[in-house]
């Protein structure tokens, strides 16, 4: 819901990332530019993403830890662009959806062992292909660079997550 009102008060002008935002003192971009989009299609896109997560590991991962990895996820890519630098600017979800992708890969491995196996493989190789190759959604992005670092960085922050998840309920299973 909030992408969808960030993106009609086009939050583009005030919610994007740009490696300006420390140095301005914008530090609510680094959580913002992950809620507001290019364009609808790339809402669609992003948000589709994010109702087949949320639907497909709905029993696997807690829902306490939708919002809490969205959130972590997000800021944890946000600083991983600005450190290795980014196109001009960067907003999208696709990042956050790569973690939450790697968080549900990871909560079904025990369920499921040849399930997550494959899905990891696929992720695997969708991202090796776009890092060689340009996206089949570029013309959705009219023209803009898709960060597709960003979506390393997804990944990188789900298995970051994932293991503060496991830390969790090993504390609760000690108590």
């Amino acid at each position: 819901m909030s992408c969808i009102l960030i993106q009609s008060f086009h939050g583009g002008a005030w919610a994007t990332l740009t490696q300006t935002t420390l140095t301005s003192h914008e530090y609510w971009r680094l959580l913002t530019a992950h809620f507001v989009h290019l364009n609808w299609q790339h809402l669609g896109l992003n948000m589709t993403g994010a109702g087949l997560c949320l639907l497909v590991f709905a029993k696997d991962i807690p829902i306490g830890h939708w919002l809490a990895s969205a959130i972590l996820i997000s800021l944890f890519s946000s600083f991983g662009l600005l450190i290795i630098g980014m196109p001009g600017q960067y907003m999208g979800f696709s990042d956050t959806l790569y973690g939450w992708v790697i968080l549900g890969i990871l909560s079904i491995y025990t369920s499921d062992r040849w399930l997550s196996i494959l899905m990891l493989g696929l992720l695997i190789g969708k991202l090796s292909y776009e890092q060689c190759f340009p996206s089949p959604f570029s013309a959705v992005f009219e023209g803009a660079t898709i960060a597709t670092n960003s979506h390393l960085l997804g990944v990188a922050g789900g298995f970051l997550y994932f293991g503060y998840m496991a830390l969790l309920k090993k504390q609760q299973h000690n108590l």
